[in-house]
């Protein structure tokens, strides 16, 4: 799924806020969100109205939602933390930040999930 992400969104890169699953809510629309199985344990969530992309989830982490950034209604609080995926990003971009590149996920976050 990360080597598609800029495919699948059209652009760049992709942002998503990981989030527990426990306590989020979606406070309306709820009616017009459809899922899509990708890949096998991928599932995204997303508008039937407009097709917005608005979260997904892996199965293999079922306590856990990455939410599309750009779906939220109000501004975060946390910077971003470090890029992910950069082996795959769009060969035409640079980024321009001094934060810790990393090709997959960095080993603090795969100690994490195990």
């Amino acid at each position: 799924m990360a080597a598609c992400a800029a495919r699948t969104h059209g652009s760049a890169f992709a942002s998503f806020v990981e989030t527990r699953r426990e306590g989020f809510q979606l406070l309306s629309g709820a009616a017009t969100v459809r899922v899509y199985a990708s890949s096998p344990g991928v599932e995204w969530h997303f508008c039937a109205g407009c097709g917005a992309k608005l979260l997904f989830v892996m199965h293999a982490q079922r306590d856990l939602l990455w939410v599309a950034a750009g779906a939220l209604d109000d501004a975060l609080e946390r910077r971003p933390a470090y890029p992910l995926f950069v082996a795959s990003k769009a060969p035409w971009f640079t980024i321009h930040d001094n934060l810790p590149q990393h090709a997959t996920y960095p080993a603090a976050v795969l100690n994490a999930q195990a």
